[in-house]
């Protein structure tokens, strides 16, 4: 049995995960999690408004708080049957883009270091410096946008703005593409991934695993 967390160098999250292993085939897992409680939802609830709940379903997640907040503002506009201008569903979407690359090269980048392949780590994280700079210069923020308002957004993006966006996009796609390559072509990588965490379809339908 390995035991891992609730304070762990490897944790992304606050949890208890106790690991069964047989050889390096984990057989079995056991978790426990809510380590860190921050009350959200009852701040939410008692202490502030509709609209100031935006900029607190930006900070569920360090990573991934724009996703939350775009949950909470469509979910508050689809049941008061508000409706959204189209610009402003553009831009949350834009936003979003942003935040899923920036995510998706973290997430890599940190693949990477976890087999042992600090390069790799190394050079995702510096192409992930693109998708920051998009962010700050679209909403003046790498990673907490505040954006969001319910029935639209805060504020609009500017034509200066989506030029310097979109070459930022170019820049950061043609750096992405010998990336890929190198990982595929690294034995190290494919010999510690290769037949990891395969979900097949009897699995899926044994298992609830969201």
């Amino acid at each position: 049995m390995i035991p891992v967390g609730p304070l762990h160098i490897t944790s992304d999250e606050p949890g208890h995960f106790r690991l069964f292993v047989d050889g390096e085939q984990i057989v079995d897992a056991d978790y426990r999690l809510f380590y860190v409680h921050r009350g959200m939802e009852k701040l939410a609830e008692t202490r502030m408004g509709y609209n100031e709940v935006t900029f607190l379903s930006d900070r569920v997640c360090g990573i991934c708080g724009f996703a939350h907040s775009v949950a909470y503002t469509n979910s508050v506009e689809n049941a008061l049957g508000i409706e959204v201008p189209q610009r402003a569903h553009t831009i949350r979407s834009i936003l979003l883009e942003v935040e899923r690359l920036h995510s998706h090269l973290l997430n890599l980048g940190l693949s990477c270091h976890f087999v042992g392949f600090d390069t790799g780590f190394m050079q995702f994280f510096r192409v992930r410096e693109k998708s920051m700079t998009m962010a700050e210069l679209l909403i003046g923020s790498r990673k907490t946008y505040g954006l969001n308002l319910i029935g639209g957004v805060r504020r609009d993006i500017l034509k200066e703005q989506r030029l310097q966006t979109l070459k930022l996009v170019h820049v950061t796609a043609h750096r992405i593409d010998p990336l890929v390559e190198m990982l595929l072509a690294t034995p190290n990588m494919e010999q510690r991934t290769q037949g990891i965490g395969i979900l097949r379809s009897r699995q899926i339908a044994r298992d609830p695993l969201l």
